[in-house]
């Protein structure tokens, strides 16, 4: 018996640890949402304050992409609290992709291929470039896009050499680029600045 009582206040304590290393997503129920290889990962809602788009808070998988890995949302609640102490505010504007999600993206970009700018704007998500279902790191819990407010996906710089010019005045951008590592973060798509992939947990796909 006395076995099973210390066995359940570590079980409490390693609870309460987990809750307070990962602000108040400790506390958030969470759901399954099916990703990458149709995994179900367990998901919660990225909070309100931390979306680029309040207005887009708990909308659905279909519509949004406002939920999180419970995983990721500890190592981004650790890198934000981070930034914020240096006065940097970082958001999340697409965070985990469901497969319905990640189709829609993908559409939209089959839309644009072979398209004139002026016809590409005319697709939905302005065809913009999307990785193929299932190929994703964002529907691996893998990937965030931030509010770098940089860049866009034109001609492909080093992301650790030549970033667009425009995140040159990006305090959120520069902070990533010199902190974003310590915290588990880098960038790995050349000409999407705002994409930024935590290594320390990459999802098998």
């Amino acid at each position: 018996m006395g076995k099973v009582l210390v066995a359940l206040c570590v079980l409490a304590a390693v609870a309460v640890v987990s809750a307070q290393s990962c602000g108040e997503y400790g506390k958030s129920a969470s759901f399954k949402r099916k990703g990458n290889g149709g995994k179900d990962f367990d998901c919660v809602w990225i909070l309100k304050s931390d979306l680029s788009e309040p207005g887009k808070y708990m909308k659905g998988e279909k519509d949004a992409d406002v939920a999180i890995t419970k995983t990721m949302a500890c190592a981004f609640d650790k890198m934000r609290a981070a930034a914020s102490k240096d006065g940097v505010k970082i958001t999340i504007a697409s965070g985990f992709r469901s497969i319905p999600r990640q189709q829609y993206f993908w559409d939209c970009y089959r839309c644009g291929v072979g398209k004139s700018a002026a016809q590409k704007a005319k697709c939905c998500n302005n065809g913009n470039l999307a990785a193929a279902v299932g190929t994703s790191n964002h529907g691996g819990g893998t990937a965030l896009d931030l509010n770098t407010d940089c860049g866009n996906q034109g001609p492909a710089s080093a992301p650790w050499a030549n970033p667009p010019k425009t995140c040159n005045s990006s305090k959120v951008y520069k902070w990533l680029l010199t902190n974003g590592s310590k915290y588990g973060f880098i960038r790995t798509v050349k000409n999407e600045p705002y994409v930024w992939v935590s290594f320390s947990f990459r999802a098998r796909t």
